[in-house]
C-alpha cells in the first residue's frame, strides 16, 4: 500500500493537480497516455478514491486506447461484474482484429454472468474455443473457466493437478493486470478445493490469506476469501472465525452481492457464532442454525424440535444430522454426518471426529 501512495503522489505531482481527487474529466486523461499501467491506475483510484472507484475505472476502462490496457479492460469488467461495461467493450472493439479471440472469449463469459448458459454449457464453449485461439493470455483465461466450472460442477476434488498446470500457466505471462488479477482468482479456486473438497485446512488458509493480500483483488472475492478463512478458524476453535464472517459481510455488502449477504447473516454467521458457543438472538436466523443455536444453550428438547419439523419436509442435510448427532449423543448420526461432509463440506470431518471422540 505504501508503494501505492507514492505512485498516487507522482501521479499528482506529474499532472500538476492540486487536489488528490480523481474525477472523470482525470480518467480520461489517464487514458490516453501510457505512462501507468491499467493496474495501476485502478491501485491509485482505489486508493484515493476508495468508495468511488469503480465508476472511475468504467471511465477508464471505456476510454483505455493502450492495446494491453484494452486488454486489461475486459478482465476488469468481468472480474468486478460490471456487466453493462463489459458489454460496451465488446461492442466497441468487435471489429478490431487485434482483439479478435478477446471478444470470444468475454462473450461466453458476459452470457453466462447474464444467465445465457449454466456451468456445462459454459465449460463445454470454452473447450470448443480453446481450439480457435491462439493468444496465451487467452488461452488461460478459457482454462481457468474450464477449471472454476469443473469445480463448480464437483468434478474436481484435488488441488494437486491445477496448481501444477497453473505453474506452468503463469510462467508464460509478463506482468499485467490481467495475470494478477488471474492469480487471486486462482488463490480462491484452490483455497476453496482445499477446504470444501479436501479438508486442507492450512492450504486453505494460506490461498485464501492470498487473496486477501492481493490488491487487485475484487469485493466478490474477497467475500469469499474471508468467508472462506471464518471456516478455517471454525476448524481451528478460533474465535477469529467470527470477525472473518463480518468481514466477509461487508465485502458482501459492497459487492451488492445481495443474495450471498443474505446467506452470510441469516445462515453462515449464525453457524460460526454457533460454533464458538455464542448465545444471540435468532430472530431471522434459518431454522437449521436456530436448532444449533438451540444446542448452544443447553435446550435440546427444542432443537430436536426444530430438527424434527425440518426432517418432516425432507430438508435433512448433513449440518442437520450432526446437529441432531449432538443432541442424542448418538455416533451413528454423527458418522452419517461426517460421511455427508465429504462431499462439499471437507472442512467440517475433523470436528465431527473430535465430537465422536468425545463420546466414546
Amino acid at each position: 500500500m505504501l508503494e501505492v501512495k507514492e505512485k498516487a503522489g507522482t501521479l499528482m505531482r506529474q499532472k500538476g493537480w492540486s487536489d488528490p481527487l480523481l474525477n472523470e474529466a482525470r480518467m480520461k486523461e489517464l487514458a490516453s497516455s501510457d505512462e501507468y499501467s491499467f493496474e495501476e491506475v485502478l491501485l491509485i483510484a482505489k486508493h484515493l478514491m476508495p468508495d468511488e472507484f469503480i465508476p472511475l475505472m468504467n471511465v477508464y476502462a471505456a476510454s483505455a486506447k493502450k492495446l494491453q490496457h484494452v486488454r486489461d479492460a475486459f478482465e476488469y469488467a468481468a472480474s468486478y461484474y460490471q456487466l453493462d461495461m463489459l458489454e460496451r467493450l465488446i461492442h466497441t472493439h468487435k471489429e478490431d482484429e487485434l482483439l479478435r479471440e478477446w471478444i470470444l472469449v468475454y462473450e461466453l463469459i458476459y452470457n453466462f454472468l447474464q444467465g445465457k448458459e449454466n456451468e456445462e454449457q459454459m465449460f463445454e464453449s470454452a473447450r470448443t474455443l480453446f481450439a480457435y485461439t491462439n493468444n496465451p493470455l487467452v488461452r488461460i483465461r478459457l482454462e481457468f473457466i474450464e477449471f472454476n466450472n469443473l469445480y463448480k460442477m464437483g468434478i474436481i476434488n484435488s488441488s494437486k493437478l491445477l496448481e501444477s498446470r497453473s505453474k506452468t500457466l503463469f510462467a508464460q505471462l509478463q506482468p499485467s493486470f490481467m495475470k494478477t488479477v488471474l492469480a487471486s482468482r486462482l488463490s480462491l479456486l484452490l483455497g476453496s478445493i482445499n477446504l470444501y473438497r479436501e479438508g486442507d485446512i492450512e492450504s486453505a488458509e494460506r490461498n485464501f490469506l492470498a487473496v486477501l493480500v492481493n490488491e487487485t483483488t475484487p469485493d466478490i472475492f474477497m467475500c469469499s476469501a474471508n468467508h472462506g478463512l471464518a471456516l478455517v478458524m471454525v476448524n481451528k476453535e478460533n474465535k477469529l472465525c467470527v470477525e472473518y464472517g463480518q468481514r466477509a459481510v461487508m465485502f458482501a455488502k459492497r459487492a451488492k452481492a445481495a443474495k450471498y449477504n443474505e446467506m452470510l447473516v441469516s445462515e453462515y454467521v449464525p453457524f460460526m457464532r454457533n460454533a464458538m458457543g455464542e448465545v444471540f438472538d435468532i430472530t431471522n436466523v434459518k431454522p437449521e442454525e436456530q436448532a444449533h443455536q438451540y444446542l448452544v444453550r443447553g435446550d435440546i428438547q427444542r432443537a430436536l424440535t426444530v430438527i424434527k419439523n425440518l426432517e418432516d419436509k425432507g430438508e435433512m442435510t448433513p449440518f442437520l444430522i450432526y446437529y441432531k448427532g449432538l443432541a442424542q449423543k448418538s455416533v451413528p448420526l454423527l458418522l452419517d454426518a461426517m460421511e455427508g461432509f465429504t462431499k462439499n463440506d471437507f472442512y467440517m470431518v475433523e470436528l465431527v471426529k473430535k465430537k465422536i471422540n468425545q463420546l466414546v
